[in-house]
C-alpha cells in the first residue's frame, strides 16, 4: 500500500510539472507572437512613413503648390530642391521661391485633350519667351512632357517641357510659345529656324531663375 501511495504521488507530481511546463510554453509562444506583432506593426509604420515622404518629388518637376492659409491656393510651380519633409518651389506667376511642406506640393498631372502635334515625342517649333530682341525666333525642338496646372486668369495651366534639338537644352513653355512644325506664326514671325537659344538651360528651374520674369496671365 505504501508503494502504491508513493507511485500515485509521483504521478500527480509529474502531471503537475507537465501542466506547469505546458503553461510556460504557452506563455513563451504568446510572448513571441506579441513581439512579432510589434515588429510587424513597427515595420508597417516605417514603410508608411517612407512612402509618404518626398520619394515622388524630384528637382525640376512641374508641380501644383498650395500657398496661403487653410488648404492654400493652388499655383503652378517647379521644384528647386527637396529636403526631407519640405520642398523649395519656384512659382510660375512671378518666379519667386518658397519653402513648403511636402504635403502642400503635388506633381502636376499630365495634360489631356491636346492636338496630335502636341503628343509627347513629337517634333515642333518653340520660341524662348525670355529672349531679348525682335522678331521672335523659332527653334526646332521635341516635346518631352505635357502637364496641366491650375488655371490663373488667361493662363490655361498648360506646361510643356521641350528640348531644343541642336543644343539639347530644355525649357518649360506655355501653349503660345510653341507651334506645329513647318508653320508660320500669325503675327508674321520669321519662319526660318535658328540655332537653339543660348538662354535655355538643361535644368528647368535654373533657366527660369536666370531669365526675366514673365508677366502674370
Amino acid at each position: 500500500e505504501g508503494g502504491g501511495e508513493e507511485e500515485a504521488a509521483a504521478e500527480e507530481e509529474a502531471g503537475g510539472n507537465g501542466e506547469q511546463a505546458a503553461e510556460e510554453s504557452e506563455a513563451e509562444e504568446a510572448a513571441e507572437a506579441g513581439s512579432a506583432g510589434e515588429g510587424e506593426e513597427s515595420g508597417g509604420e516605417g514603410s508608411e512613413e517612407g512612402s509618404g515622404g518626398s520619394g515622388e518629388l524630384e528637382p525640376n518637376d512641374a508641380v501644383v503648390a498650395r500657398w496661403g492659409r487653410g488648404a492654400g491656393k493652388p499655383y503652378s510651380a517647379v521644384v528647386r530642391s527637396v529636403d526631407g519633409r519640405s520642398a523649395v518651389v519656384q512659382f510660375d506667376c512671378d518666379l519667386s521661391e518658397c519653402t513648403l511642406p511636402i504635403s502642400r506640393v503635388s506633381p502636376m498631372p499630365a495634360a489631356g485633350a491636346l492636338p496630335g502635334w502636341l503628343t509627347v515625342g513629337q517634333s515642333l517649333e518653340a520660341v524662348d519667351p525670355y529672349a531679348s530682341g525682335r522678331p521672335l525666333v523659332w527653334h526646332a525642338a521635341t516635346l518631352l512632357e505635357a502637364r496641366r496646372g491650375p488655371r490663373e486668369g488667361a493662363d490655361d495651366g498648360l506646361r510643356l517641357w521641350v528640348r531644343y534639338r541642336q543644343s539639347k537644352l530644355g525649357q518649360w513653355l506655355r501653349r503660345r510659345h510653341v507651334r506645329e512644325q513647318g508653320t508660320v506664326g500669325a503675327s508674321g514671325d520669321s519662319d526660318a529656324l535658328s540655332p537653339s537659344p543660348a538662354t535655355a538651360s538643361g535644368k528647368k528651374p535654373a533657366a527660369r531663375k536666370r531669365l526675366k520674369a514673365e508677366p502674370k496671365g
